[in-house]
């Protein structure tokens, strides 16, 4: 990394002894060292060698340290030539292109974004020409949006993408949309709340995921319809993601529990925290669930899951509708220390889940507030649930 620059104001001298234009140290005047700016490790500042007889006969040097009256130089800087100069020749601090040029510019320095709200249309907008300002001037896709905004702004709130109504389709091997750490404190990703089929994320071409918040994220996704290879809705490595009114559309067509895709719903890993909260206190969290899937809800490697809660500020209750929907392994599976909070108090639902209530191994737990092994969502209830250290209370 180059030496930052040093500044100082009125500074300057003349060569107490002649210099060769080999020379890396300077003495100057009696007394005068102390006016310069005085540089330690990885500094420096810029001083001009000046002729007293001709003032077109200059060098730029840096000075990297000062002992007393001896500067210690890095000669011929910013394209002038090495030179010689005679005892009572001009030494003066300036101010260069070459310092100015090292201050960080805007590809370089995340600034404060223009607004909050950045806009997303697939059929209209444009990762190219796109700057996501306004819906006319959208970007084309979600993961292109999040990009941008971490790589370009710094912003201590929330950033909202707005999403149009459309299909996006995900490349195999990609997420739809995928949130790490950032200098942006909280994410909001906006489909269609009132109507979320109208939003449709199709993440089921081969190794795709959904929506992610990871590394710290801080993400809330409300009003989408999401299909995925693997994971829809996805929080991991101490991510944090709300999903509220939300669908979870299935694995691939024609999965049947086997094979490569391994298609959950709504998963927490690795320390991480998911949640299904509705935005207002006392309105339901509506989550349709439908087409074949290993898990609606998983969970492994101390990762938590919540659906259904209430304190004392009020309740945040969850509605789910299910629609030709199987789950293969359960609706709710929890593995390695992971844990989940589901009140079934707050847990309202209609349609019919096939497949097993939930699954707990490795010391998972399942925390229901004391309710039977029945009452979550599922046609079958484990008869041997606790493998290797599950617990359900």
């Amino acid at each position: 990394m180059s030496n930052s620059f040093l500044f100082g104001n009125l500074a300057g001298t003349t060569l107490a002894a002649p210099i060769s234009s080999t020379a890396t140290t300077i003495s100057v005047a009696a007394g005068t060292g102390a006016l310069f700016p005085q540089p330690t490790a990885g500094q420096q500042f810029a001083l001009r060698l000046i002729s007293a007889s001709n003032s077109t006969y200059t060098e730029i040097v840096y000075v990297t340290a000062i002992s007393g009256d001896v500067l210690t130089v890095a000669r011929a800087q910013e394209s002038t030539a090495p030179l010689s100069f005679n005892a009572g020749d001009y030494a003066k601090h300036v101010l260069t292109a070459g310092a100015l040029n090292s201050f960080p510019t805007k590809s370089n320095v995340l600034i404060f974004p223009p607004q909050t709200t950045f806009y997303v249309n697939f059929a209209s907008g444009s990762d190219t020409t796109g700057n996501g300002l306004t819906a006319g001037t959208a970007w084309a896709t979600m993961q292109n949006a999040v990009n941008v905004i971490s790589n370009t702004y710094v912003y201590p709130g929330t950033i909202t993408i707005n999403v149009a109504n459309g299909t996006y389709v995900t490349p195999a091997g990609a997420y739809a949309c995928s949130i790490g750490m950032s200098q942006i404190a909280a994410w909001n990703i906006v489909g269609n709340s009132a109507s979320p089929t109208s939003v449709v994320i199709n993440s089921t071409a081969a190794g795709s995921r959904g929506f992610s918040s990871g590394n710290g994220a801080v993400v809330q996704v409300t009003g989408f319809t999401t299909s995925a290879y693997y994971e829809a809705y996805v929080a991991a490595q101490h991510g944090t993601l709300n999903v509220t009114n939300c669908n979870y559309a299935g694995g691939p067509s024609g999965y049947s529990g086997s094979g490569s895709a391994i298609p959950f719903g709504f998963a927490s890993y690795s320390g991480s925290t998911l949640t299904c909260y509705a935005l207002t206190r006392g309105t339901a969290n509506l989550i349709g669930v439908s087409g074949p899937c290993n898990s609606v809800f998983t969970a492994n490697s101390g990762g938590y899951l919540n659906a259904g809660y209430t304190d004392i500020n009020g309740t945040l209750p969850v509605s789910f509708t299910f629609t030709s929907a199987t789950a293969y392994a359960a609706f709710l599976s929890i593995t390695s220390s992971a844990s989940a909070t589901f009140n079934t108090t707050m847990i309202t639902t209609s349609g019919t889940l096939t497949g097993n209530k939930f699954g707990l191994s490795l010391n998972g737990i399942i925390y229901v507030y004391g309710a039977s092994t029945s009452a979550l969502p599922g046609t079958v209830t484990p008869t041997s649930p606790y493998s290797t250290g599950g617990q359900y209370a």
